[in-house]
C-alpha cells in the first residue's frame, strides 16, 4: 500500500459561495425557520488541473455534525469527473456520477423496511445542502485528483465504495473550509480557515511499528473494542506544542449504514508519539468520544425518533469504552483506516469526552501542520 500523498495547493474556488460562507442558493431548507428560502442547489466549484490526473473526485463533509449524530455527515460525493469544474446546480445533471449522501443511511433515518430503505437511499444519491440545527458549522470541500480516468463504482455508490476504489490512485488533493452561519449564533459564526497559515503548512510524517510492510495492522490491536491502541510516531512541527489525532473507518457499512465510523479521538498530545496501549496506561491523554458513544446532542427528530446516536446498532455501542481507542473489527471485508494528526501551538479548550465537532471548531485557525497515515485490517475469520 502506497503512502497517502501530502496536500497540494489546488486553488479550489467557487463563484457561488460568499467569502467562504454558504449562501441560500446552496443551503437546505428543511421546513424549519432556521434557513428559510434555501434552494438546495450544489455550488459552483473549480480547481487547478493536476498533471497526471485523468479524473477528479469531489466530496463535501460536515465533520461537526458528529456532535449531533456520532459521525461526520456526507453532503455530496461525485466521482469520475473529467474536468476541473462543476457548474452551479451540477447535481441536477443525470450524467453526473454521484454517490449517496448521509440521509441515505437506513440506520440514521430509522428505516427498517428494506424496500423503503432502498427507495430512500436512491432519493438521496445527490447533493443535500448544509443545515445545522445547533450552531454554526465548518464544512470541508475536498478535491482528489485521480490517476485513472474511471473508477470502478456502482451507480450510485457509497463513500465507502469510493474510498476503497481510490486506494493508491490519488495523485494530489486539497480542501477548503466553508462556514454555515447559524441564525442565532454569535459565538462560532466568524469564518476561520483550518490552518493558521496555509502557505506555510508543514507535513507530518507518521509511522507505526505495529503496521507491517504491506500496510496491515498487527491483529493484537484489532478485532476487539478493548484492544490496545498501536504505537504511532511522527515528525515534530516547529512551533507546535501539541498534537491532536482522529482515526476513522471511511469504509464502514455494517455499523453505520454507510457512514464513517470514528474509532479514536485524542487532543493535546504534548509529544510527537503515542506508545502502544497508551489509551490504558497514559493518564495524561485527553480522549474524545468515538462513534460508539451514546452521548450526543441532537435536536432533530426523524420519524418521531431521535436523529442521533444510538442510531448505531446496540452491539456497536459500548458503555465505558466510547471514550478511548476502539479496536477496528471490519465485518464485511478488508478495510483501510485513516489516522489524521494536526499540529497546533496552543492547547485546545476541550474536556474528556469531547466530540469531533468540538475538536474541529477548536482546531480552525490554529493548525500548523498535518499528516495522514493509513493502514489495513483484514476481515476477521470466525
Amino acid at each position: 500500500m502506497k503512502k497517502f500523498p501530502p496536500r497540494t495547493h489546488l486553488n479550489i474556488h467557487s463563484d457561488t459561495l460568499e467569502q467562504n460562507y454558504w449562501n441560500l442558493d446552496s443551503i437546505f431548507d428543511d421546513g424549519s425557520t432556521l434557513y428559510h428560502g434555501g434552494k438546495n442547489k450544489s455550488p459552483h466549484l473549480t480547481w487547478d488541473k493536476v498533471k497526471g490526473a485523468k479524473s477528479y473526485v469531489v466530496k463535501i463533509t460536515d465533520y461537526e455534525a458528529a456532535n449531533l449524530i456520532g459521525t461526520p455527515f456526507i453532503h455530496w460525493v461525485v466521482a469520475n469527473l473529467e474536468t476541473n469544474e462543476l457548474e452551479f446546480d451540477a447535481a441536477s445533471r443525470s450524467d453526473l456520477h454521484q454517490g449517496y449522501n448521509s440521509f441515505s443511511s437506513p440506520s440514521l433515518m430509522h428505516i427498517s423496511d428494506r424496500n423503503l430503505a432502498k427507495a430512500n437511499a436512491l432519493a438521496n444519491a445527490t447533493y443535500v445542502g448544509p443545515n445545522a440545527s445547533d450552531t454554526s458549522h465548518n464544512y470541508e470541500i475536498i478535491v482528489y485528483a485521480i490517476k485513472d480516468k474511471t473508477l470502478d463504482l456502482p451507480k450510485p455508490f457509497y463513500w465507502a465504495d469510493l474510498h476503497q476504489a481510490m486506494e493508491n490512485k490519488v495523485v494530489a488533493w486539497d480542501s477548503i473550509s466553508v462556514k454555515l452561519r447559524h441564525p442565532s449564533d454569535n459565538v462560532n459564526h466568524l469564518y476561520k480557515d483550518l490552518f493558521k497559515d496555509r502557505s506555510n503548512l508543514k507535513y507530518i510524517n507518521i509511522i507505526s511499528n505495529n503496521v507491517d510492510k504491506k500496510g496491515f495492522l498487527d491483529s493484537q490491536y484489532a478485532y476487539s473494542p478493548y484492544a490496545p491502541n498501536p504505537n504511532l510516531d511522527w515528525t515534530h512541527v516547529e512551533g507546535a506544542n501539541y498534537y491532536s489525532l482522529i482515526m476513522l473507518d471511511n469504509e464502514s457499512r455494517h455499523s453505520t449504514g454507510g457512514l464513517p465510523f470514528i474509532h479514536w479521538l485524542v487532543a493535546n498530545i504534548n509529544v510527537n508519539s503515542l506508545e502502544a496501549n497508551a489509551t490504558a496506561t497514559n493518564k495524561e491523554i485527553l480522549h474524545g468520544d468515538t462513534s460508539a458513544s451514546r452521548e450526543y446532542e441532537s435536536k432533530y427528530l426523524i420519524n418521531n425518533e431521535a436523529f442521533m446516536a444510538p442510531f448505531i446498532p446496540d452491539k456497536f455501542l459500548l458503555d465505558g469504552a466510547a471514550t478511548r481507542y476502539l479496536g477496528p473489527n471490519p465485518q464485511d471485508a478488508e478495510h483501510r483506516y485513516t489516522v489524521i494528526i494536526y499540529a497546533h501551538e496552543n492547547k485546545l479548550n476541550l474536556i474528556k469526552g469531547f466530540k469531533l465537532g468540538s475538536m474541529s471548531r477548536a482546531l480552525h485557525g490554529n493548525v500548523l501542520g498535518e499528516g495522514i497515515f493509513e493502514f489495513k485490517v483484514k476481515k476477521q475469520v470466525k
